[in-house]
């Protein structure tokens, strides 16, 4: 039950985390800096980098689900976006492809950071204990 209990734990955390996140770095730019900043997509890069590294780390069994779950809600707000809002067919694909790269790279920032911080907690921990 306790190992069921972790997981709930680690996937609701790095979720959380994800939705914290979007939402303090998107409020901070509309606040400070205004919606059309280029700013916008190497810190939002950089934040889901450091945060996947962050929980990769304090998760090294989970490596890249952590990851996973910190951009889920980013990914769900991805295919509500291309469902639901925005223009109809025709879609203007130079607009669309630039969208769907620019979205790519934070998603690829978060699996990335996870996995180089589980990388390191396993590399850490085993140089710190060889023989066990």
């Amino acid at each position: 039950m306790y190992v069921r209990k972790q997981g709930v734990v680690w996937r609701v955390t790095a979720f959380l985390t994800g939705v914290g996140l979007l939402l303090v770095v998107l409020s901070l730019f509309e606040f400070l800096l205004g919606t059309g900043s280029p700013l916008m997509l190497p810190v939002l890069v950089g934040s889901y980098a450091i945060v996947g590294a962050i929980l990769g780390y304090y998760f090294p069994e989970k490596g890249w689900r952590s990851g996973f779950w910190l951009v889920a809600f980013f990914l769900i707000m991805m295919v509500g976006n291309a469902l639901f809002v925005g223009s109809g067919p025709p879609w203007e694909s130079r607009k669309e492809l630039k969208g769907l790269l620019e979205d790519a790279t934070i998603v690829a920032a978060a699996f990335v950071g996870a996995g180089l911080g589980s990388f390191l907690q396993r590399h850490l921990t085993k140089s710190q204990h060889p023989h066990g």
